[in-house]
């Protein structure tokens, strides 16, 4: 019951944290006209600031975090006032804000912001297209959220109670993650050559196979290798759901769309890790990884059979008939 409680715990913290996350999105669209992408790397700069400031400088606490705070803020402020406000080229706003033309809109929109947002949800939304794609996209990332909490169970259990255990931990959890992240492009890549849809069924069912391995595999080494395939696999998920809603939503709903994109990722950032505990209480660690593994699969079919019904409807055989 401890470990239930804990972990619904965990799942409604993530779940605050990206709404926090899309709340600081929303305030600077609707300020400035602009989703600004590069909020991510302000949260860095001044993290590395504030340890440089505290380590480094060996300044107080909340001085090192006040300084690194105020340093930040001149720098947006900067950039906006000197750089992203006088863009106009949007290739241009795709180096300085790391969105695209997509993403600002021609027309800012004005009114109420729960009204505008509840009218973009429910405009979005009614498109089946739409619903699917964020279907998969929510339900990838769910089956990710429901194991990814027990890796270190599973690790501890091939490495031992050790010393060497932290350093496991890290490299399946960090390095290996890392490592496979970085492989995202290739799979942009391979989309743009053999299609959206054909590379997110193998994206899935790559995630699909190394969740079914990973509680089974007998050695740290074999798991690190599992970590770089699944999150190869989860960032070419998401490299391929943001291809499939830039291509196939039409232009007038395509701003809205890649905006709500993350709708999905937060309900499924705290039903997954609630849903995880449960199954593992029924069946073990391997449990949450089976049930994970079961679903990138069903993803995976429902993707292959819808496309193989499109490429029959589309042949022009079908058309002749």
């Amino acid at each position: 019951m401890t470990d239930i409680l804990q972990t619904l715990v965990s799942g409604v913290a993530l779940g605050c944290l990206y709404a926090v996350l899309s709340l600081g999105f929303v305030v600077v669209a609707r300020a400035s006209g602009i989703l600004n992408l590069a909020q991510g790397s302000f949260v860095v700069m001044g993290a590395y600031l504030s340890y440089a400031l505290i380590h480094q400088a060996r300044l107080p606490f909340w001085v090192g975090v006040v300084i690194a705070m105020a340093i930040v803020a001149v720098f947006a402020v900067a950039l906006e006032a000197l750089v992203v406000h006088r863009v106009t080229d949007h290739f241009v706003a795709l180096l300085v804000t790391f969105g695209s033309r997509e993403i600002r809109p021609s027309v800012v929109p004005e009114g109420r912001v729960l009204t505008l947002a509840f009218g973009a949800i429910r405009s979005v939304l009614s498109d089946p297209a739409v619903r699917r794609i964020f279907l998969i996209f929510g339900v990838s990332f769910l089956a990710n959220q429901m194991s990814r909490p027990y890796v270190p169970v599973v690790v501890e259990g091939v490495a031992g109670t050790g010393p060497g255990l932290a350093s496991a931990i890290g490299l399946v959890m960090g390095t290996a993650a890392l490592v496979g992240g970085l492989m995202a492009p290739l799979g942009g890549w391979l989309g743009d050559r053999l299609g959206f849809r054909h590379v997110l069924v193998g994206a899935l069912a790559l995630g699909g196979t190394v969740l079914a391995l990973m509680p089974f595999v007998p050695t740290v080494g074999t798991l690190a290798a599992l970590a770089v395939g699944m999150a190869a696999a989860t960032s070419t998920v998401s490299a391929m759901v943001f291809g499939l809603l830039s291509t196939e939503v039409p232009a007038d709903r395509r701003s809205s769309t890649l905006n709500l994109v993350y709708l999905p990722l937060y309900a499924a950032g705290i039903i997954g890790p609630a849903l995880g505990a449960v199954v593992v209480v029924v069946g073990g660690i391997p449990g949450p990884f089976l049930l994970g593994a079961a679903v990138f699969y069903t993803g995976a079919v429902v993707i292959a059979t819808r496309a193989a019904r499109g490429s029959r409807a589309s042949s022009p055989a079908s058309t002749a008939s």
